[in-house]
């Protein structure tokens, strides 16, 4: 959880899942589909740059930044 940005400015919450293959849990998915995993953390990297846009753009927003 990561926040940027004026605390008045409104308020932009961006969520992207970056949880890999094996979190230590149940496997829901099953091993034959390891090889398609690549993408898995594909949504935090997507969200990690959207972010990086928009601060090095210094848009007038309220960031949050969650990527469980």
């Amino acid at each position: 959880d990561m926040r940027w940005g004026d605390e008045t400015a409104p308020k932009v919450t961006l969520v992207g899942k970056g949880v890999a293959f094996d979190t230590g849990g149940l496997d829901l998915k099953p091993s034959s589909n390891m090889l398609l995993m690549k993408k898995d953390m594909g949504g935090a990297a997507a969200v990690l740059a959207l972010a990086r846009l928009v601060m090095e753009s210094r848009l007038n927003v309220r960031l949050r930044i969650i990527l469980p």
